[in-house]
């Protein structure tokens, strides 16, 4: 078809027709599938100013292919879907478990420091769960210097956190 016959009205309301056709069935979406055909239109007309199109139905429907294929790889690439709460990983992130080891670690290195009798004393009741009775019979302590003791632990800690933040 020539670029003068392209022109025609009733030409160019075919080829739409069936490109819009197409595009529908492929796509399922009526919004989108008007910007597909009216791209696919838009450039079909630019090709018939360029050069003599012998099948400017075929070559429409064909634009309209490609940019039907175009839109779903183009949407495939950035689907960022959010998951289900359902489906969400109650874990915690890779830098959470970083971030909590390296706490850990510091909180080791300051159970460390304590005098042994306190460090002892503090691991059997805030880590072993003992009772201050069973502690302080097993160490022949008095129930009030097992309290003084974790007491002292804690303060150690609340220090020793104190000094790691910049404080």
């Amino acid at each position: 078809m020539s670029p003068s016959r392209m022109n025609h009205q009733s030409d160019a309301a075919a080829i739409r027709a069936v490109v819009a056709n197409y595009v529908r069935r492929r796509v399922g979406d009526a919004a989108l599938a008007e910007d597909i055909v009216q791209e696919a239109m838009a450039r079909l007309a630019g090709v018939v100013r360029a050069q003599t199109v012998e099948a400017p139905r075929a070559m429409a429907v064909r634009i309209a292919e490609r940019l039907v294929i175009d839109h779903y790889r183009a949407k495939n690439r950035t689907r960022t879907e959010e998951l289900p709460d359902s489906l969400r990983s109650v874990d915690p992130s890779p830098e959470e478990t970083t971030i909590a080891r390296e706490q850990i670690l510091r909180l080791q290195s300051a159970i460390q420091t304590m005098p042994p009798l306190r460090r002892d004393v503090f691991l059997r009741r805030r880590v072993h769960g003992h009772t201050c009775m069973r502690i302080a019979a097993d160490l022949k302590l008095t129930p009030r210097a097992v309290e003084a003791h974790v007491a002292r632990a804690l303060k150690d800690l609340a220090d020793f956190i104190e000094e790691t933040r910049g404080g």
